[in-house]
C-alpha cells in the first residue's frame, strides 16, 4: 500500500498552501489525499491542489452531507459510474453558488473592538 497525506486545504493555508504540499507528496512517492466532509464547494477547493497529479486519484467525499453543506451551492460534484469525481471545468472553484439558500441560514454578526467596526456580515448577492 501506498503511503497517503490528507490535507484540508482550509487549515494549512488555502490552495497555494495545499497545492505546494501535493507537489512535495507526489515528488516523496505519497499520495495526496482531499480532506473534507462539509460542502460541495469544500469538497471542490480540496481537490484543486491534486488535480492533474497521476496516480492520486483517492477522494474523500461527503456521502450524507448536512441539509446546509448540500444546499448552499447549486452545483454538486456527484461520482461517475466508476465511482471518480472530477474537479470542475468551469472557472474557480467550478461551484454555483445558491444564495437563497444562504440567506436561510445566514447569522448576521458584527465584530467591534473601542467602537471600532472590524467586521459586519456582508450582503449576499441577489
Amino acid at each position: 500500500m501506498r503511503a497517503r497525506v490528507a490535507t484540508p486545504a482550509g487549515r494549512i493555508g488555502g490552495l497555494g498552501t495545499a497545492k505546494a504540499v501535493a507537489d512535495y507528496a507526489a515528488a516523496k512517492g505519497v499520495q495526496f489525499v482531499n480532506h473534507t466532509f462539509t460542502s460541495h464547494l469544500a469538497l471542490s477547493a480540496s481537490l484543486q491542489p491534486c488535480a492533474g497529479l497521476e496516480r492520486h486519484d483517492l477522494c474523500e467525499y461527503p456521502v450524507a452531507p448536512k441539509p446546509v453543506a448540500y444546499e448552499l451551492s447549486r452545483t454538486h460534484l456527484a461520482p461517475d459510474a466508476n465511482g471518480l469525481v472530477y474537479v470542475p471545468e468551469a472557472p474557480g472553484l467550478g461551484i454555483a453558488l445558491d444564495y437563497q439558500a444562504m440567506r436561510r441560514y445566514l447569522v448576521a454578526a458584527e465584530i467591534a473592538v473601542g467602537g471600532k467596526v472590524l467586521y459586519r456580515t456582508p450582503e449576499l448577492p441577489r
